[in-house]
């Protein structure tokens, strides 16, 4: 059974303060993951100026302790693990964009060798500002609705309204979309640009299903197949045989 949480003035100042303080640990404990993402996507491009990614990460740190400090003030009892995930979320999306922007300029690999055309140079500038924006709505909501019970009438409006926004990319115009329109131009390029993650997703399915039976493994393989585009790792592949040499060396059981 569920209790409903006392009133503000209810509520010790000691609760408050030491939620607040747990969210600040974990948003600098968020803030080293984003700002590691960026070093090691930076480490791996070519022509890559360590000013920009420090500038990049300044104005990152600036907008989401901006954000702690407005949770502080007028959200003290607030949970203290949102906005964290959130810090984390939106920084490795930043870095994401910011790779998908440097595919194909400065001598970066890329899937045609070409950058990506619904991709500006100022896409991750974009971003930025995308998350400023988003902050400046936390603020004014947090200054203007004092109670939430308010908006309780308007629980499944603002889910739906939600849910509308998250499928919002995918509804608009290549040329505006940015990622989502370079995904439906090539679905399968942006899983090789994100190798690593990719590698890491492989290695945990081979682990799993070298721990189910044969014929569970058989089933979970091919309901894989049906649900995703699955690619092979690179040593799985069948490569080219010219000129039929390794049916010379075939086992002769298998020939026909």
């Amino acid at each position: 059974m569920t209790m409903p949480s006392p009133a503000l003035g209810d509520q010790p100042p000691d609760e408050a303060a030491g939620r607040r303080s747990t969210e600040m640990w974990m948003m600098l404990f968020a803030c080293g993951i984003v700002a590691f993402a960026f070093a090691s996507t930076a480490a791996s491009l070519k022509d890559q100026h360590l000013t920009t990614i420090v500038e990049y990460m300044i104005a990152f740190l600036v907008i989401v302790f901006g954000a702690h400090l407005a949770v502080r003030r007028w959200a003290p009892y607030a949970d203290p693990l949102l906005l964290p995930i959130a810090t984390v979320l939106n920084g490795l999306g930043i870095v994401m964009i910011y790779r998908l922007n440097q595919a194909g300029r400065d001598g970066n690999p890329s899937g045609n060798g070409q950058p990506i055309s619904t991709l500006s140079h100022s896409a991750t500038t974009s971003q930025i500002i995308y998350s400023v924006l988003g902050v400046v709505i936390l603020v004014v909501f947090l200054a203007f609705i004092k109670d939430i019970k308010a908006l309780q009438p308007y629980t499944y409006v603002l889910g739906l309204a939600g849910m509308f926004l998250i499928a919002l990319p995918a509804l608009l115009p290549s040329s505006i979309s940015g990622v989502a329109g370079y995904q439906r131009q090539d679905p399968g390029q942006h899983r090789r640009l994100f190798h690593p993650a990719g590698r890491v997703r492989e290695a945990a399915a081979r682990r799993l299903l070298r721990q189910l039976p044969g014929d569970q493994r058989q089933e979970a393989v091919a309901a894989h197949r049906e649900v995703v585009d699955f690619q092979p790792p690179e040593a799985a592949r069948p490569r080219p045989d010219p000129g039929g040499l390794g049916a010379q060396h075939a086992d002769p059981d298998l020939r026909e």
